[in-house]
């Protein structure tokens, strides 16, 4: 009678163990799906008021009326000949072996005039496209 009872506990044990996870898994899933959704609000909010052909000068100016720090990149996504402003909108968990996983919304741009040999940031470059640019950070 003993041995059944603990093998009752222990099969009722495992499964609320594996429902606890089975949960967990599902609020994780909501959440990630939530997370995407403000992201894709936020990406419009921008596409909304930053439209191609913009100076940088004039998306700068934006970024920095709102408050909004940003860092600048070069190579976003598709090749362009001036560096990329990036507004960090969101934190992600990073996989293993990286410590952060950073969604910023990408203003990409192209030089309206030559820059020279260096790809930089130069007032009169225009923008051309504005998206999500999900990016791992401090990997090994």
């Amino acid at each position: 009678m003993r041995k059944r009872r603990w093998v009752l506990l222990i099969v009722v044990a495992i499964f609320l163990i594996v429902s606890a996870f089975g949960v967990k898994g599902v609020i994780d899933k909501r959440a990630e799906q939530k997370r995407q959704i403000e992201y894709q609000s936020v990406l419009m909010e921008y596409s909304g008021v930053l439209k191609p052909g913009m100076t940088r000068h004039d998306v700068e100016s934006y970024l920095h009326s709102k408050g909004l720090s940003f860092q600048q990149m070069c190579c976003v996504g598709v090749r362009r000949s001036a560096w990329a402003d990036l507004v960090r909108i969101g934190k992600e968990k990073a996989p293993w072996p990286c410590s952060q996983l950073n969604v910023y919304v990408a203003l990409e741009f192209e030089m309206a005039e030559p820059h020279g040999i260096i790809h930089d940031a130069r007032d009169s470059d225009r923008l051309e496209d504005v998206k999500l640019f999900p990016q791992l950070q401090g990997c090994l």
